[in-house]
């Protein structure tokens, strides 16, 4: 019973955990006047976790982990790469009508 895990498979999620905590911090320091830079942060955020995305799907193999209860296929990857597309169309739509109304920005990015 080997526990070896694939980042490679595990990057997408893993770089948007990052950049979520990453807005937060950002958010935390910023004064009210730069607070547009959090969209910036998670615009680039959730383009480069595609990048993973792009990476095995050329690839082509199927990775599993923890004995085979996390599995990455190609459905896998094209229902990831909805999810993603979803939510860099959403951040992009959001951001003159959060910044619009000064919402706290840094947690809704």
């Amino acid at each position: 019973m080997g526990f070896e895990i694939d980042y490679l498979a595990l990057a997408p999620e893993l770089i948007l955990v990052g950049t979520i905590v990453a807005v937060l911090l950002l958010d935390l320091v910023l004064p009210r006047s730069a607070k547009y830079l959090t969209a910036i942060l998670s615009v680039l955020g959730v383009s480069l976790s595609a990048l993973p995305l792009l990476i095995m799907a050329v690839d082509g193999t199927t990775r599993s982990m923890f004995d085979g209860s996390y599995v990455v296929d190609i459905f896998a990857l094209v229902l990831k790469g909805l999810f993603i597309v979803a939510g860099y169309l959403v951040l992009l739509m959001s951001v003159a009508y959060i910044e619009g109304d000064r919402y706290y920005q840094g947690e809704y990015y």
